[in-house]
């Protein structure tokens, strides 16, 4: 029992490493010379030994389909995908395989905001009423500039507020002060500021 058991164990792993291979060369290879395929044949010799026919000839009988299965799927795999997996064959044609991660998102449809899914045309308006009450700033493209703030008051009103008024009095006093900023607009510049 033991035996057959440690065999269940061993043929998982084969299975599931006979699957990863990518030629015909590999997989006779594989089946000739590894040494957990070597093991299986040992312990089905082992069983034969002991008196147990029955069980040494389920053993082979599933080492030989793991074998004839992995062929298959490799078969299955060259005639249905291309391009080294970039591409899905369907007769004569061809789709692109997408591999990156799938991302829920928010983006403009039909004069409202939708969720989506990237790589695909699925498209949900949001419909909650709270999140309506944010439609003013739909149109909005960047943080600091709005229909009634320019960008530059933005960057004025923000280097004011934010302590710097020392600093840009003794940048206007030493007549650095469009340097000044100049470095300020440079580290925002996801406010939209050019050079």
């Amino acid at each position: 029992g033991r035996l057959a058991d440690s065999a269940t164990r061993i043929l998982s792993t084969v299975h599931r490493k006979a699957a990863e291979l990518s030629s015909q060369d590999e997989v006779n290879t594989f089946f000739a010379t590894d040494a957990m395929v070597n093991r299986l044949r040992a312990v089905a010799g082992e069983l034969r030994e002991m008196g147990e026919q029955v069980r040494a000839d389920e053993l082979e009988g599933r080492l030989k389909a793991a074998r004839q299965e992995a062929g298959r799927a490799l078969r299955d795999r060259l005639d249905l995908y291309g391009d080294d997996g970039e591409t899905i064959r369907l007769g004569r044609h061809r789709f692109a395989v997408n591999t990156r991660q799938a991302e829920l998102t928010l983006v403009p449809h039909d004069d409202t905001l939708a969720f989506a899914v990237t790589g695909t045309d699925y498209r949900t308006p949001v419909v909650d009423e709270a999140f309506q009450a944010t439609r003013p700033f739909w149109e909005q493209h960047l943080v600091s500039e709005t229909s009634e703030v320019y960008r530059a008051e933005y960057l004025a009103g923000s280097l004011l507020l934010d302590g710097s008024s020392e600093a840009l009095r003794e940048a206007a006093e030493a007549g650095t002060l469009a340097d000044f900023v100049r470095r300020a607009a440079a580290d925002r510049y996801d406010e939209g500021y050019e050079r």
